[in-house]
């Protein structure tokens, strides 16, 4: 079986840095910390060194605020190295608040992330996931709902648009060689509506020699530079994540909270985080199938059909004031 892909070293999406602004309009009842997985070298081993040099400098910080009352959102970690650290840190862990973006996929595939989370779970530490407490997911891994809460992926204000689509889909983030990817866009190009497609990705030469003579009826975008990013995201009537089963069937998309902000239609596959996060409030968006092609050629010629006032709707209801209140709750809960 395909084992989740680890996203790319440095890479968070525009929408995770609401979280500052979410704890504190919280403060000082949360203090956030982040910058765990924040590793910039590319080489597996060294990659991995660092990371657990960095979970064991968060365990000296928990440490010397073991007897505080602070709750501490930590806004992305690994599981194994965040269990280690735990044994020497067990008055800190109830006051712990975990956010979730992998980690329950990995636990899911790999054996050690499980046994990882669950002693977490076991010794206190609280759990926080994006847009609802999965049951099902953690009864198949083992763990309950005790200390595990949910709260709305964030959507960052609606950007202004500028100009029209000129492309009828788009593939963006990181290029990864896999599968599904591959299956949509050879669905496409032998679509006889012939769709504009475009790619945009930091890593735009890899895509290019990935796809060799496909490439040549396909726009790229080098992607880089955030400006860069939201305009050519704009250029496109649908955003198309063809995320596999294996890597993302209970994670969200950051990609899926950019395409909002800049008032695009996303197509999905139909996995439970995923589909929660586009039609909460209101959809904005559809169910991706790559077998209907001819329902695919329709959908790429025509507008996106989806009501600007969602994309309004997941922008004010997801905003980080919104999100902020919710948090007070769950601030609450763990303070009892």
């Amino acid at each position: 079986m395909k084992k989740p892909q680890r996203s790319p070293p440095g890479f968070f999406h525009d929408s995770l840095s609401d979280f500052d602004e979410i704890c504190r309009l919280n403060a000082p009842k949360v203090y956030l910390y982040k910058g765990l997985l924040d590793v910039k070298v590319k080489t597996k081993p060294f990659r991995q060194m660092l990371i657990f040099w960095r979970h064991l400098r968060f365990w000296w910080y928990l440490i010397r605020h073991s007897d505080g009352d602070q709750v501490i959102l930590v806004r992305e970690f690994s599981n194994v190295p965040m269990w280690m650290i735990s044994f020497g840190c067990r008055r800190a862990l109830p006051r712990l608040l975990l956010l979730n973006h992998h980690n329950l996929q990995w636990a899911l595939h790999r054996r050690w992330n499980r046994r990882a989370m669950c002693a977490l779970q076991r010794r206190g530490a609280n759990f926080l996931f994006f847009e609802f407490v999965p049951e099902m997911a953690l009864k198949k891994i083992g763990m309950t709902e005790n200390g595990c809460y949910a709260i709305r992926h964030p959507v960052k204000p609606m950007r202004e648009r500028r100009g029209g689509p000129d492309h009828d889909v788009g593939f963006f983030g990181i290029w990864k060689n896999d599968g599904e990817t591959k299956a949509m866009l050879r669905a496409l190009l032998n679509d006889p509506s012939a769709p504009k497609i475009l790619i945009g990705a930091p890593n735009i030469q890899e895509a290019r020699n990935d796809l060799g003579d496909e490439a040549r009826s396909m726009t790229f975008v080098n992607t880089a530079a955030p400006e860069i990013f939201h305009a050519t995201m704009q250029r496109c009537r649908w955003i198309c994540l063809p995320y596999a089963r294996e890597t993302h069937e209970y994670r969200v998309s950051g990609l899926l909270s950019d395409a909002v902000a800049n008032h695009v239609s996303v197509l999905i596959p139909d996995y439970p985080m995923l589909s929660e996060q586009m039609n909460w409030p209101e959809p904005t968006g559809m169910m991706l199938n790559v077998d209907e092609k001819h329902y695919l050629s329709k959908l790429c010629l025509s507008e996106s059909g989806i009501d600007s006032q969602a994309f309004r709707l997941h922008c004010e209801e997801r905003s980080a004031q919104k999100l902020a209140k919710t948090l007070e709750g769950i601030l609450e809960n763990i303070s009892k």
